[in-house]
């Protein structure tokens, strides 16, 4: 067991999604359907060195194992889509409070379970702790634009976790990202 911080300060992690059978998020009951877009999104640090890593100061902290990913290539979605972010904070130290600039949640589902105990009505930022995991509904508003996804703890903003939903009537988009 002594060895297992190291697995995820050297990158040995990763995400496993676990859909319900019988319980039912409370989102596709009001839209009466799934989502039009499915994004898993990890978030993680990197170190410079072992001492920092113990200090808790990532020098990057980053979306789906890159920097900037979704800067260079933006998130297509269409205005009105209905999308569903399944988000996990491995850690291994700091916090994230995992926001959408302009994008208010329909609801959030904390451990990513729809159970009515764990579910949240509203909001525009989670807060995840190392190994927390949430699952946030909602809708894309009507107009056309670019909408940033961040830890808005924003020192690790400027680290890496900066992304763009680009929000476009004609955008092509992946229905799982």
């Amino acid at each position: 067991g002594h060895a297992i911080p190291m697995h995820t300060l050297l990158g040995q992690y990763g995400m496993m999604v676990v859909k319900p059978k019988k319980l039912k998020f409370k989102m596709d009951e009001v839209m009466g359907r799934g989502p039009d877009m499915e994004l898993y999104m990890v978030q993680h640090e990197l170190y410079a060195s072992g001492k920092e890593a113990v200090e808790g100061k990532p020098a990057y902290v980053m979306f789906n194992g890159s920097l900037f990913r979704y800067v260079a290539n933006p998130i297509k979605v269409r205005p009105g889509d209905f999308v569903r972010i399944h988000f996990l904070n491995v850690g291994p130290n700091i916090m994230s409070t995992f926001h959408i600039v302009g994008i208010v949640w329909d609801f959030a589902y904390w451990q990513g379970l729809p159970n009515p105990e764990n579910t949240l009505v509203g909001g525009q930022s989670v807060l995840a702790g190392p190994t927390d995991s949430w699952v946030v509904d909602f809708r894309v508003p009507p107009d056309e634009g670019s909408y940033l996804i961040v830890n808005h703890a924003f020192g690790s903003t400027t680290r890496g976790t900066i992304g763009i939903l680009a929000a476009a009537k004609d955008n092509v988009r992946s229905p799982t990202v």
